[in-house]
């Protein structure tokens, strides 16, 4: 009995955790609504480009840092595999120092090796940077509340 009651607490513990997290779609639609209605330019390339750093937002969207210490959200054409678990970020570009839409792409050493190709690249401010990792920090959280709300009223 005791065994039982433990493997019930421990499935809706991990149901509860898998359903409480954003869904790639949802990300995705946070992350275009922001773009929207920042009113995001898409450039073509980014030159002088010198990666410093970069933080996956989910399998599709990512943010580069570069050496001037400007953030620039990239899209890619598809998802690329474990992007956002990976710790490492490949960058093939064509052009030394330029990163382009279309040609140009990203890989990770945990992935499949293949390049994911940049469809879009958006510049954006410190400001509008964070803006975004606390949009979707909020809407995460308010997911998960919801849930608990719901749980909560499931019991009662």
């Amino acid at each position: 009995m005791k065994y039982l009651f433990v493997a019930i607490l421990l499935s809706l513990l991990v149901s509860a955790c898998s359903s409480t997290r954003l869904s790639h779609a949802e990300k995705n639609k946070i992350i275009e609504d922001f773009v929207q209605s920042e009113g995001l330019e898409n450039r073509s390339s980014i030159s002088s480009f010198s990666m410093r750093s970069w933080t996956a937002l989910n399998e599709e969207y990512l943010v580069l840092h570069t050496s001037v210490r400007k953030p620039h959200l990239v899209k890619l054409f598809m998802r690329c595999q474990d992007l956002d678990f990976s710790h490492t970020l490949y960058i093939h570009s064509r052009i030394p120092n330029t990163l382009s839409t279309g040609f140009d792409g990203v890989t990770t050493p945990d992935g499949s090796n293949i390049k994911c190709q940049i469809s879009q690249i958006y510049p954006l401010s410190k400001e509008q940077y964070s803006a975004l990792l606390d949009t979707i920090r909020v809407e995460a959280e308010e997911k998960e509340l919801k849930a608990v709300q719901e749980e909560a009223q499931a019991e009662s």
